[in-house]
């Protein structure tokens, strides 16, 4: 996988926040459906103290695979985890809770963030025991 340049870094990773954040204001400003989510992804709720340890924790992990040689290997990935994480952040900081609103009647209401964060998730397992074998 060839390594991305530092600008289209930054181009993937603004457009990804600046999306989820436009899709939340969108819906908030002309009175869709919306739930104020006070807990992390998918509406699942710790204890304010666990959220942030849990955010310590996820900075740290992504820091680790930043400085690690083999970042071009993760680049992606790392993009979609902390776009989303941001994103969502911004949300608790400046309206008190996440705004989800994808509501699939058979999963808890989530938002793109929330995606972006999963897929990201996902293909650093994948990428990291791929890199084992």
């Amino acid at each position: 996988m060839k390594k991305l340049g530092n600008v289209y870094c930054f181009i993937f990773f603004f457009s990804l926040l600046v999306f989820d954040q436009l899709s939340k204001y969108l819906i908030r400003l002309y009175d869709g459906f919306y739930i104020c989510n006070l807990g992390i992804s998918f509406g699942i709720q710790l204890p304010n103290y666990l959220f942030w340890i849990l955010w310590i924790g996820i900075i740290a992990v992504l820091l680790y695979f930043i400085s690690k040689k083999t970042f071009f290997l993760t680049q992606i990935p790392l993009i979609l985890v902390l776009a989303g994480a941001i994103s969502n952040i911004i949300d608790r900081f400046y309206l008190g809770c996440v705004i989800d609103f994808i509501d699939l009647k058979i999963w808890p209401v989530f938002n793109f963030a929330d995606i972006s964060i999963s897929i990201g998730a996902i293909m650093l397992v994948i990428t990291i025991f791929k890199k084992k074998k």
